[in-house]
């Protein structure tokens, strides 16, 4: 209760940012789940094309970060990939950048987004990734 609580006391804006935020992760998630990364990374193209509200990054990466929270599932690629839907509706640019490293036997995959030069979602040290794909999206 105190979480829903916390939630209507929030300003509208930051309430809707958070709904928007929760529905692009939720997106996300299901169009990885069933559709082609090509398809997922056309509709963030489209994105740019309908006007934002002109967030700021770190108020989307909050958003996209809290909302995960709530969402199964909700992996770095998804956060990524939902976090960038939402910059560029807001007119950023960005890129998502995947990474792999082998610790020990096993492969580990990460991926992390960036914006205006620096790792805002799923950083800060990638350095033990070696960069597998890259997919930027103009702001």
């Amino acid at each position: 209760m105190g979480r829903l609580r916390r939630f209507a006391s929030m300003p509208r804006r930051e309430r809707y940012l958070l709904l928007r935020a929760l529905v692009c992760v939720a997106a996300a998630r299901i169009g990885l789940w069933v559709l082609p990364v090509r398809v997922i990374h056309r509709w963030i193209s489209k994105e740019r094309e309908r006007s934002g509200g002109g967030e700021s990054v770190g108020e989307i990466v909050r958003a996209v970060t809290t909302a995960s929270r709530y969402c199964p599932g909700a992996t770095c690629l998804i956060q990524a990939i939902a976090a960038q839907a939402m910059l560029a509706r807001s007119s950023h640019q960005s890129r998502i950048e995947i990474g792999i490293s082998k610790q020990g036997e096993q492969f580990a995959a990460h991926a992390w987004l960036v914006c205006g030069g620096r790792i805002v979602l799923g950083g800060p040290d990638v350095t033990h990734y070696a960069p597998l794909a890259a997919w930027e999206v103009d702001g």
